[in-house]
């Protein structure tokens, strides 16, 4: 072996999963901003109630300012939560995205076939990442349910009693 060559450790499946690893703490964190988004989702549950979205009524203008403006705070927490996990806990692989992106944006694919293309190339390249990241989504996709079925549920209590 010439002593320029260097031995290039491949990685293990373990090292190569970011929630075994640097994501921890990052998926620790998103599981942590959950409960205020269900505590908001349940505030839009409770304030949009009394509301009749069929009928354009301005005597009720204050419930509905406040119905769109805690919705409006819901999407933008449940977006920036999701987008603070990714970003950070899978930050190699938000780099990667991004280069393949351009390289797709450059051959000029409509947007319905990029994130075929997209999937197909974390398949094709990245299968650990692949099956995490496909894990992370349904878990995502679950979790969100949670959070709007606890809202419901603590909505209705809230409903009943008042």
């Amino acid at each position: 072996m010439n002593y320029m060559e260097v031995p290039v450790r491949k990685k293990s499946i373990r090292d190569r999963i970011q929630l075994l690893n640097k994501g921890k703490g990052h998926y620790l964190d998103y599981l942590r901003n959950l409960a205020p988004q269900a505590l908001l989702l349940s505030f839009v549950f409770v304030t949009g109630s009394k509301l009749n979205f069929c009928v354009i009524d301005f005597s009720n203008c204050l419930q509905t300012s406040l119905f769109y403006v805690l919705l409006l705070g819901f999407l933008i927490a449940a977006y920036a939560n999701i987008t603070n996990f990714l970003d950070k806990g899978f930050r190699g692989l938000v780099t990667w995205n991004r280069r393949v992106k351009t390289l797709i944006d450059k051959k000029g694919m409509k947007r319905s076939k990029q994130l075929f293309v997209f999937y197909w190339a974390i398949f094709s390249r990245k299968h650990v990442e692949f099956i995490e990241f496909t894990i992370v989504t349904f878990l995502y996709q679950i979790l969100l349910v949670m959070v709007f079925v606890v809202a419901f549920n603590s909505a209705a209590l809230i409903l009943k009693k008042g």
